[in-house]
């Protein structure tokens, strides 16, 4: 099974501090996975110097708040609609059109899954593109 490096890991290997400010512009934002009541996660591609890189974000409660605000309404009630109907463990919430958002996180702690490790980039803020920031920040 051939996936695309992490990108967290290789920040972290690159000798990244965990308190380094990590700014993502854009990221385009198309699907949330629940990994329990207060955890949530996405996945996405971005290039670095010329590779494709896998690209995890981690991210609470509040922030899913802000990112709803920032969705169009109708994406909006999607996702809370399949959040209310379908709120378990490991349920994937599809965008119908992804967002372009600015994405302020922290490296977090390496993961280990089955095939792979990554470094989860934990948010602690988000906006629209051009527009201020929201969400809690550290």
């Amino acid at each position: 099974m051939s996936f695309a490096p992490d990108f967290g890991l290789r920040l972290v290997r690159a000798g990244a501090s965990p308190e380094m400010e990590i700014q993502l512009l854009p990221f385009e934002l198309d699907r949330i996975s629940v990994v329990n009541e207060e955890l949530f996660t996405s996945i996405s591609n971005m290039v670095l110097l010329g590779e494709p890189h896998a690209v995890s974000l981690d991210f609470d409660a509040e922030i899913l708040k802000v990112i709803k605000e920032l969705c169009p309404k109708k994406t909006a009630s999607q996702i809370e609609e399949q959040l209310q109907n379908n709120f378990t463990k490991g349920h994937t919430l599809m965008f119908p059109r992804s967002i372009k958002l600015s994405v302020t996180s922290r490296l977090g702690k390496i993961q280990t899954a089955r095939y792979e490790q990554f470094v989860p980039l934990v948010v602690h803020s988000v906006s629209k593109i051009g527009h201020q920031r929201k969400g809690a920040t550290t």
